[in-house]
């Protein structure tokens, strides 16, 4: 009977763990691949490909946005201090990959395969903690080198006492005061090992130092695994989708997204050509002259694409238009100069200018015209003749 009962207790006992191993490995996130990156971010931004990064992500999260920075604040857990993001997508790009910054777009993210509680190098100083994203490429021991550079905008510092603070942004520090807060910074080369996950982050801070330097006692979360893209934190404990990301190879950096063509990175919405044509049109106000200006790229589409030379043969004959006017408007001045001349000898006489294209030199108003000299009292005369004595003297001088 002792056996019986002894194999009837162990037949019970492998159905119960029967029933609750399949429990704990659906609980267990398996290896997924970058599509779920793709598929679970598409909702809230949008994904493009960059010529240096490949597919990266512009998140919908409208203008100021900073990464580890708006919506969201610091927990010290068990790998270190962990960014908890408000946002629904936050498990994804503030726990894998980088953030870099571009002035004409912004903030972007670059998809990771490595899980981090957040990736990101940090400093102390007098009354501050501070951190500011890592960059693409750049590891957990490089970011200790001197060599690695930060911009200073790049950069949150939040008053000591409230680094564990849920409303950390209310105590960031004012944004002039950051050139003296870095020059008097360190950095914090604080690490934590990952021994399950082959990984090394940076843990932030030491928990005894913070509380030390705040006064306040900091209380301690633990990082569980959870079964679906999110995070739900919990009293003292936080549950986060963190799953193993496979390597993508070199063949296949990464599957296409599912939401159609990806636009290039520097491309605008939709091909990119559609403001350009539309902006000229727009600018131009009606009767502002500018109107003929926009139909000659129109004109010259149109035009059969030939050697070239459809301009060098339009540019001569808007001269032959032009050079028969100019004679035409010269030909009154120099009609109203004759008649205020005296009539010239047949000696003085000259053919008429042919017109050679160049227009006839104005004459300065008063002044005599050099062509035609006549000596004061004297009058010309033909050379076969001789000029006829004259009385004329010089007129007396009266003092």
């Amino acid at each position: 009977m002792k056996s019986l009962s002894r194999i009837f207790a162990i037949i019970i006992t492998l159905n119960f763990f029967s029933l609750l191993l399949p429990k704990q490995v659906a609980a267990q996130p398996g290896v997924v691949n970058y599509q779920v990156f793709y598929d679970e971010l598409a909702p809230f931004g949008e994904w493009v490909f960059h010529p240096t990064f490949g597919n990266v992500w512009l998140p919908n999260a409208g203008p100021g946005f900073v990464p580890y920075s708006t919506n969201g604040h610091w927990v010290y857990t068990n790998y270190g201090w962990t960014w908890v993001s408000d946002y629904p997508w936050g498990w994804a790009p503030f726990h894998y990959g980088r953030w870099e910054f571009e002035n004409s777009f912004g903030w972007f993210w670059i998809p990771g395969s490595e899980w981090g509680p957040a990736w990101v190098s940090w400093r102390r100083s007098n009354g501050y903690y501070g951190w500011a994203p890592l960059g693409p490429n750049i590891t957990v021991n490089g970011s200790f080198g001197r060599d690695y550079y930060v911009p200073e905008e790049r950069w949150v510092f939040v008053d000591e006492r409230f680094i564990g603070s849920p409303m950390l942004n209310q105590y960031y520090a004012p944004r002039e005061n950051y050139g003296m807060i870095m020059r008097n910074s360190s950095v914090i080369n604080e690490t934590y090992m990952d021994n399950d996950r082959g990984s090394m982050y940076v843990s932030g801070p030491r928990r005894d130092e913070v509380e030390r330097r705040s006064g306040s006692r900091i209380m301690p979360y633990n990082i569980e695994e959870h079964d679906r893209p999110g995070q739900v934190v919990g009293e003292n404990r936080i549950n986060m989708y963190r799953p193993r990301m496979q390597q993508p190879s070199n063949s296949n950096l990464a599957p296409v997204p599912n939401q159609g063509r990806v636009r290039n990175f520097y491309e605008q919405p939709g091909n990119g050509r559609e403001n350009q044509q539309q902006v000229p049109r727009q600018q131009a106000p009606a009767g502002s002259g500018r109107e003929n200006v926009q139909q000659v790229p129109q004109q010259q589409q149109q035009q059969p694409v030939g050697n070239g030379r459809e301009a060098q043969q339009q540019a001569p004959r808007q001269q032959q238009q032009v050079v028969p006017q100019q004679p035409q408007q010269a030909a009154p001045q120099q009609q109203q100069a004759a008649r205020q001349q005296p009539a010239p000898t047949a000696k003085q006489s000259a053919p008429a200018p042919q017109n050679t294209g160049r227009t006839a030199p104005q004459q300065k108003p008063g002044l005599k015209p050099k062509s035609t000299p006549v000596s004061v009292g004297k009058t010309a005369t033909p050379a076969n003749e001789k000029a006829a004595p004259t009385n004329d003297k010089p007129a007396e001088k009266h003092n």
